[in-house]
């Protein structure tokens, strides 16, 4: 056999050998190696491969180049090693050139070819997210969709429908940077990625300008085609294989719809980060996919679901565009007018104690996993800048809006996604499943829905009902789509084929969702999850996927989190907390984050394991993800139990959380302060000053003045719980921040800044517990310009959380005391002086009892230090 092999290949090399030599040649080597792994390595040894790379990239014969590209394809077919990285990215350079053929025929080899070469995995994608390739598929996949449509249909019009909707102006840039270096020889030099366009000849632009008009082309007859060589003779320039040619569409050469099938197959391996999705969606892909998906015909729906699952997770701007109102309206109506249509998921119907019991700590959040990138500064933008980002902001706002609010018949992909979570195939469902999880995800169910959209930001009185906080139709629409997708993702768990490919969707559709969360705890989804976790065979994704999924439902419920204990996986959670793959670290501090809102859960489980080393040297993992949740499960851990303190601040964990205190990330931030503010909770007194030798005050004063309010909130809350329980504490506090501690608080409640009324809450706590120290801290206080603040919060605040802690500040410091009656006789009538006491008379009618009371102490301790003789000592009642 290797014999054979040698004498095929010989008889494609050579210089004499004749073009019909060659072309029988390499039919032979294409019918013996196909499904023959044995006849493909013989082939490979004897170099069989870069002379069918020579004969593409040379060849301007279409029969050899489709058996050429026909024979790459094979031999890159199956194991992912049969061919070399070098080989598989110069067969993905030759595959790229000769897609831009005028010849349906040959393009249709070479995007099989590119699709068998993907479909096995561990090939280069940094030239097939090359902006002008993109944009050659994306026109591929527009016309051979069009095709899939038309040839159900016979509805032609829908290739205008197509060519009309697609700004494709801005490609015009990236074509000149990716054929910006033709000029020099004539020759293409290979694909390259898009730069700098400065020097770019006309010849150059004229040739980019070429493309662009290829891509708007959309099988619009014989005038377009005229057009189009018109154009072509004018552009001069460019020659040879890369040279982009007309679009393939002609009567006697039309694409088949296999040509988008693997299109979409080749684009969903080119979308697995933010700027392989960035680019796609630019140019134009999600229309495509739009198109096939609601065509009915199986094959392009499966691919369609194949290339959107990747595109529109985390993608809110692809999202946006699949449900874009009126987007496939007149395509899917033709659809499904010709077509039987699966029915859709019917839509939904609409004490007397001298201190306030001191802050109470609550358990962290249940946090996003994703995190914000760390800040960056930018020029201001000039005026006629900022009014054109401003234009364009509202016009991405009332895109955002216009989705939200449109009628159900607006989103026929969605309702397309819909119909395919019955389809009979197990794959086909994950795959619509998926879909609407990511959808749904993009369009959350709030008022605030559309701002969470990226760059689709609308108006800050704009709510996702258009009126009334009520969410609109296509939020009430996913919501319907994810109640119908939990049921098939339940299902799937119990598939032995595709169990292991639903935690990571299923961790997503139910995130922030009690009601969905419920519903899976109720079908068994902490057992099948958990098996899945201690499956020996699961892969990091699958591992990541279901410590996410168990992490969510253990969030809120602790007789979910009874079941995850008695499932008898937490080793192999704490084994996540030191997995090499960041993901899985990730999802595991998750899951101990989740597991320690319980206190039960962290008194019998989690404190006989070693989780508080684990997570202490996650604090410095090289993830911002994996930091995050590790911040957030250590605010938990430390929290209650003083031994967990004292060995959380042995394992250098405090100096941790206070660099990440002053981290760039807002997420990282919050949950650093978070963790700081539990820890100084009713902590000894060698805790709190290891809190504020770690932590200068400086930087707390940067932390009071954090952009993030919820930073904020922490920072103040942090001090609240560093100023309670006893004089000595009170004492520390200033000798760490000095004067300013009360200047921070002035600042803070001064009715001029524009703070929310849970800041000026906290702030004013604070100051009820400096209020309860010694007589030099009540004098500080009386002394500085609080009293004025917090009586004019008692006076003007409509919030009675605000008023509260303002009437307990008063309380305490007219509170009798038996060594200091001048004291409190002299605060008391700087009080009086201020208007202290009509303004407590005011509130003696307060709807609130507490309030009531609080005021009647107030004003009984005041008259009875403004009455009380010199020298009397006070005694409290």
């Amino acid at each position: 056999m290797v014999a054979k092999a040698q004498e095929l290949v010989g008889g494609l090399m050579g210089s004499g050998k004749k073009e019909m030599d060659t072309l029988a040649a390499l039919k032979k080597i294409k019918n013996q190696i196909i499904g023959n792994k044995t006849k493909k390595k013989a082939f490979l040894e004897c170099g069989a491969v870069p002379c069918i790379l020579k004969i593409l990239s040379t060849s301007t014969n279409p029969e050899l180049q489709i058996q050429a590209a026909a024979a790459l394809g094979s031999f890159g077919c199956g194991s992912p090693d049969q061919l070399s990285p070098e080989q598989k990215h110069d067969a993905v350079v030759a595959l790229l050139r000769i897609i831009f053929s005028s010849e349906p025929r040959v393009v249709e080899a070479g995007v099989r070819a590119l699709k068998l070469i993907y479909q096995s995995g561990q090939a280069p994608r940094d030239q097939l997210v090359a902006p002008a390739v993109v944009a050659r598929l994306v026109q591929l996949l527009g016309s051979a969709a069009v095709s899939v449509v038309v040839s159900i249909t016979g509805w032609a019009p829908l290739a205008d429908a197509w060519g009309s909707s697609q700004a494709l102006s801005p490609l015009l840039t990236a074509q000149r940077a990716w054929l910006v270096n033709l000029d020099a020889d004539g020759q293409p030099p290979g694909l390259v990625p898009a730069h700098a366009t400065a020097g770019a000849s006309p010849a150059t632009a004229d040739a980019a300008a070429e493309v662009i008009a290829a891509v708007k082309h959309r099988g619009g007859g014989q005038q377009q085609q005229q057009q189009q060589q018109q154009q072509q003779q004018q552009g001069g320039g460019v020659v040879g294989p890369l040279s982009p040619g007309p679009a393939c569409s002609s009567k006697d050469g039309a694409l088949s719809p296999d040509v988008a099938d693997s299109v979409a197959t080749v684009l969903a391996h080119c979308c697995t980060n933010t700027h392989e999705q960035q680019v796609l969606t630019s140019a134009g892909a999600v229309y495509g996919l739009c198109v096939l998906l609601v065509s009915k015909r199986r094959p392009s729906q499966v691919a369609a679901l194949a290339a959107l699952s990747p595109l529109l997770c985390g993608n809110p701007e692809a999202c946006l565009e699949l449900v874009r109102p009126g987007h496939l309206s007149r395509a899917h109506s033709k659809v499904t007018s010709e077509a039987a249509s699966t029915p859709g998921i019917p839509p939904s119907h609409p004490t007397s104690s001298t201190t306030v019991p001191p802050e109470h700590p609550h358990n962290a959040p249940s946090c996003s996993t994703s995190t914000l990138g760390p800040d960056t500064q930018t020029t201001a933008p000039s005026s006629a800048a900022a009014a054109q980002n401003s234009t364009k902001s509202a016009a991405a706002a009332a895109e955002v809006m216009s989705a939200l609010n449109s009628p159900s018949d607006s989103w026929p992909a969605l309702e397309a996604l819909l119909g395919l979570l019955r389809d009979q195939s197990p794959e086909v469902r994950l795959l619509a499943a998926s879909c609407i999880t990511h959808l749904a995800a993009s369009f959350p169910r709030s008022t605030a829905a559309a701002a969470m959209l990226g760059s689709h930001r609308p108006p800050s009185n704009c709510s996702s009902s258009g009126g009334g906080g009520v969410p609109g139709p296509l939020v009430m629409r996913l919501e319907d789509a994810r109640r119908a997708a939990l049921p098939v993702l339940l299902r799937l768990l119990g598939d032995p084929v595709w169990a292991q490919a639903v935690p990571m969707v299923l961790s997503t559709l139910i995130e922030n969702s009690e009601e969905l969360q419920k519903a899976a705890t109720d079908a068994d989804a902490v057992r099948a999850l958990a098996a899945i976790l201690t499956q020996p065979s699961a892969d990091a994704c699958v591992r990541e996927g279901a410590l996410r999924a168990l992490g969510s439902l253990c969030m809120s419920r602790d007789e979910v989190r009874r079941q995850l204990i008695d499932a008898k996986v937490l080793k192999h959670i704490i084994q996540g907390l030191e997995d090499p793959a960041d993901g899985v670290r990730g999802a595991g501090a998750l899951c101990v984050m989740a597991l320690s809102r319980s206190v039960k859960t962290l008194r019998s489980s989690l404190l006989d394991t070693d989780v508080a080393q684990a997570l202490c040297k996650l604090l410095t993992d090289s993830n911002p993800d994996v930091q995050v949740n590790a911040a957030a499960a250590v605010c938990n851990l430390v929290l209650e139990f003083n031994a967990v303190k004292s060995s959380v601040l042995s394992l250098g964990a405090l100096e941790h959380l206070t660099s990440l205190a002053c981290s760039m990330s807002a997420p990282l931030r919050l949950h650093s302060c978070w963790a700081l503010r539990n820890l100084a909770y009713k902590s000894e007194a060698h805790v709190r000053r290891a809190l504020m030798q770690g932590l200068p005050w400086p930087a707390m004063r940067s932390l009071l003045s954090d952009p993030e309010e919820g930073v904020q909130e922490q920072a103040i809350c942090t001090l609240r719980n560093l100023c309670m329980d006893a004089p000595e504490h009170i004492t520390a506090a200033f000798e760490w921040a000095g004067p300013d501690l009360l200047a921070a608080m002035e600042e803070k409640l001064d009715p001029s800044r524009d703070a929310n009324p849970k800041l000026r809450q906290h702030a004013l706590y604070t100051v009820v517990n400096i209020l309860t120290g010694s007589e030099s801290h009540k004098e500080a206080v009386a002394t500085s310009n609080l009293p004025t603040l917090l009586l004019h919060h008692m006076r003007t605040s409509s919030n009675p959380d605000v008023r509260l802690p303002a009437v307990w500040c008063v309380i305490n410091m007219t509170w009798p005391d038996a060594n200091s009656a001048a004291g409190v006789a002299a605060r008391a009538q700087r009080l009086k002086e201020l208007g202290a006491e009509d303004v407590l008379s005011v509130l003696q009618t307060d709807a609130s009892l507490d309030m009531r009371e609080r005021v009647k102490t107030a004003l009984e301790q005041m008259r009875a230090a403004l009455t009380r003789p010199t020298g009397t000592p006070g005694v409290p009642s």
